[in-house]
């Protein structure tokens, strides 16, 4: 819908100036290219009123203003506006140089009618000079405009006005273009199925209009609107989506992110796998913060060990000094009973010395029975408490081992760090990270699958033509390497007492990180755990304890028992210490036994330095350090001689010009110390 409107020229006038004509024309070129044209209807426009822009009723006109202010519009413009007449059906098609070329003008000119100025006065107008000035020819347009976003009404509206200048003996010419608006709506959400809606309306192409004056001697003409239809069409189609359009379109968005979300997800899982498996093949020197200061794992676990071997050492000590006053006492009571035989036998005894010997022997002799009963069966329960403290020291040991195992941890706190470190600079150390990136580099550096199954086989025909069943159980342990922050550990001075110079070398060799072949062998689902000790521990102790006359299999087992790693070696060692004792205590039981009942009546008692050296041979307990090494009278405590508590033979108990009056044994309260034994002669 369009209307014009004409400014006043003439102050004050009491009538029209200016009449709009609205004339259809009809252009047509025959086969010879004659060109007719045809006036086919001329109608008046009319002055405007509410009917000609009821369009501005409905919700859907963009201008607000206008839509809620149209009654103010109709009452102060729509009055000095002239419109088509109502349901006037305006026909335009083909262009300049088509056959059929039908279009609308609309023609501004000064009126003659009763109800406008007559010629006089138009001319005294003109003399007066009314009309050398310009003036305004306004328009108001409604354009329809397609917008398929609209849920119901697809068309909207736009008020717009367009205006130009003319003056009296000029004529302007403006073309209007109607533009056609196609629109073609898919109501159909069903695949197969077609529910086609189709329609079209009418635009005015507001950038086309332009304006061109004409210079003119009919004062009468002052403008003219041609109304054309524009050569150009817009299309709009509008579809629903289908159910296999919006599954396509939903299964391509999952992909797209499961795409982006996978990436993330594949990068977690890998590294979560990494760290799995760098806990399963490496152990890891973790730093730890004690008392505002940086402690390495390794370091607190060598630490405890000593400690424990502290106390495996002083039980050990304990056990020897307890043997040595069982074997001392057993010998003692010995030669007291040599004595009082021999006493019996000699004929030339002074009977007084034979009654006082026979009344004072007879007591002490049965309460030393008891008294070497009672050891006996002391000395069959420290062999029990022996074993029991050994069982007691290796699970100490091996939760000491498997305490000290730290692992790298996955997790929230671990994925924030890494993303913070790798954003920001000068931050703390991250030292698991730090692990993490050696431990990565190690596993891709060591998992090589052809690699791995070639030494696999190798080690495996290697090992079972060399080594037997108890060997492999050792050969099977293997030592995991030390993944640490620094290049080398700073190793702390611990007691010499303790740590020998082969323990710092072979600890200084354990902490590079090597690996050898020995790394790929064996199993590793369950690498370490207590019952696996145990049986590394029963192996160990054979092959260490091992009486094997074949020098070859004799060095086997000590290059074997090497390879254990430095912390389980010195640990093992103590125990392995500990089980000589309780061998030697149980043989010394033994040898006891036979010895009773193997020992003619008739046998003397010798000097002093055979007893003693009798009770050494018998009871010849070897001191051994955690290396190994025999201490040289470390734990060797001299023992009183015989002579020195005055006991003597037959032979020097009759030469003697002295009388046995006395003999008393005295007994400490604890079963553990030595028995006093005072002679007291005249």
């Amino acid at each position: 819908m369009i209307a014009f409107q004409a400014e006043n020229l003439i102050e004050n006038g009491t009538k029209r100036l200016f009449n709009f004509i609205f004339t259809s024309h009809l252009q047509m070129m025959d086969e010879n290219g004659n060109m007719t044209k045809t006036e086919i209807s001329t109608h008046k426009l009319e002055q405007c009123n509410i009917s000609h822009f009821n369009e501005f009723d409905e919700a859907s006109t963009y201008n607000v203003v206008i839509y809620y202010n149209h009654q103010k519009l109709l009452k102060d413009q729509l009055n000095d506006y002239y419109c088509l007449p109502l349901n006037y059906s305006l026909q335009i098609q083909g262009t300049q140089k088509s056959n059929i070329f039908q279009y609308g003008k609309i023609s501004v000119t000064i009126c003659s009618s009763d109800d406008c100025y007559s010629t006089d006065e138009i001319q005294q107008f003109q003399r007066l000079g009314y009309f050398n000035n310009s003036f305004k020819i306004n328009t108001l347009m409604l354009n329809r405009v397609p917008n398929l976003n609209i849920p119901n009404n697809y068309i909207s509206y736009i008020y717009s006005d367009y205006y130009i200048q003319a003056k009296i003996g000029q004529e302007i010419k403006t073309d209007v273009y109607l533009e056609q608006q196609q629109l073609s709506i898919e109501k159909s959400v069903i695949p197969g199925i077609k529910v086609l809606e189709q329609d079209h309306v009418f635009s005015i192409m507001e950038n086309k209009l332009q304006a061109s004056s004409v210079f003119t001697s009919n004062i009468t003409r002052v403008a003219s609107f041609f109304i054309r239809l524009s050569q150009s069409e817009t299309h709009y189609y509008k579809e629903y989506y289908r159910f296999d359009e919006l599954f396509s379109y939903v299964g391509g968005i999952t992909q797209f992110l499961a795409t982006i979300l996978g990436y993330f997800i594949l990068r977690y899982n890998q590294t979560g796998l990494q760290i799995k498996l760098a806990n399963s093949l490496y152990q890891f020197d973790m730093p730890e913060k004690q008392k505002g200061q940086m402690v390495f794992s390794f370091q607190l676990l060598v630490n405890k060990i000593f400690e424990s071997l502290k106390s495996i050492e002083d039980a050990v000590q304990k056990f020897k000094n307890s043997a040595h006053r069982i074997i001392n006492l057993t010998r003692l009571a010995g030669g007291l009973k040599f004595i009082n035989q021999q006493s019996y036998q000699n004929d030339d005894i002074d009977d007084e010395i034979v009654n006082h010997l026979a009344t004072q022997q007879v007591p002490q002799t049965d309460k030393l029975k008891v008294e070497k009963c009672a050891d006996h069966c002391h000395e069959s329960n420290q062999t029990f408490y022996l074993q029991q403290d050994k069982k007691k020291f290796l699970s100490l040991i091996v939760q000491l081992i498997l305490e000290s195992r730290k692992k790298l941890s996955f997790g929230v706190h671990f994925l924030a760090k890494q993303v913070s470190g790798s954003f920001k600079k000068n931050t703390a150390v991250n030292y698991q990270s730090q692990l993490f990136e050696k431990s990565r580099k190690m596993i891709l550096r060591d998992m090589d699958i052809l690699v791995i199954m070639n030494k696999l086989q190798e080690i495996e025909k290697i090992k079972h033509v060399i080594f037997n069943k108890t060997q492999r159980k050792v050969f099977n342990y293997l030592q995991k390497p030390v993944v640490c922050v620094k290049k080398k550990i700073n190793q702390d001075k611990y007691d010499q007492s303790l740590i020998h110079g082969d323990l710092k070398n072979k600890r200084d060799d354990t902490l590079r990180l090597t690996m050898s072949s020995k790394s790929l062998l064996g199993i590793r689902q369950k690498y370490n755990t207590e019952k696996k000790f145990n049986k590394l521990y029963e192996a160990y102790e054979e092959l260490a304890l091992a009486e094997d006359p074949n020098e070859t299999e004799k060095i086997m087992n000590q290059r074997l028992l090497k390879l254990v790693e430095p912390t389980i070696q010195y640990s093992f060692n103590s125990l392995v210490e500990i089980e000589k004792l309780s061998r030697q205590l149980r043989y010394n039981k033994k040898k006891r036994v036979e010895t009773q009942v193997l020992k003619p009546h008739n046998f003397k008692l010798g000097s002093s330095n055979e007893v003693e050296e009798e009770i050494e041979n018998n009871f010849d307990i070897e001191s051994i350090t955690l290396n190994g090494q025999k201490k040289d009278n470390l734990y060797k405590k001299s023992q009183p001689s015989l002579p020195e508590n005055k006991i003597k033979n037959l032979t020097t108990l009759q030469s003697s010009t002295r009388q046995l009056k006395d003999v008393q044994l005295n007994q400490i309260q604890s079963k553990q110390d030595f028995l006093d034994v005072e002679i007291i002669s005249s």
